[in-house]
């Protein structure tokens, strides 16, 4: 594509911090749209935003670990295998946003249900 490679993962973790951020919003509306007109939440769904959510943290926790110009031109001994360091550390935050959103789903059902009656 003609991007220097250093500036090619400068761009990604960009990308990827964003997501982080925004991939929750977006599920959480989808949720609450889902819930609202009567129907719960697959599991589908939430697999679906696990593993899009996942890849977002590794790919912006990986940024703490190391720096484009290391990965790209192997300064410092380093082999990737922040990568693999960074996708355990995701995986904590995404228990808890999993735990939030079952908390957020079974409020929103409640106040649904006692709206109803």
């Amino acid at each position: 594509m003609g991007i220097e490679c250093a500036n090619a993962w400068t761009i990604l973790w960009i990308t990827t911090t964003i997501g982080t951020v925004i991939a929750p919003i977006i599920f959480i509306r989808l949720m609450n749209i889902r819930l609202a007109s009567g129907y719960n939440l697959e599991p589908g769904k939430l697999l679906s935003f696990n593993i899009i959510e996942y890849t977002f943290l590794q790919g912006t926790l990986a940024m703490l670990f190391t720096s484009g110009r290391v990965l790209c031109h192997g300064i410092d001994g380093q082999n990737g295998l922040e990568f693999a360091f960074a996708g355990w550390m995701a995986l904590p935050i995404l228990i808890v946003l999993s735990l939030l959103f079952d908390k957020l789903r079974e409020r929103k059902t409640e106040k649904l249900m006692a709206k109803n009656d």
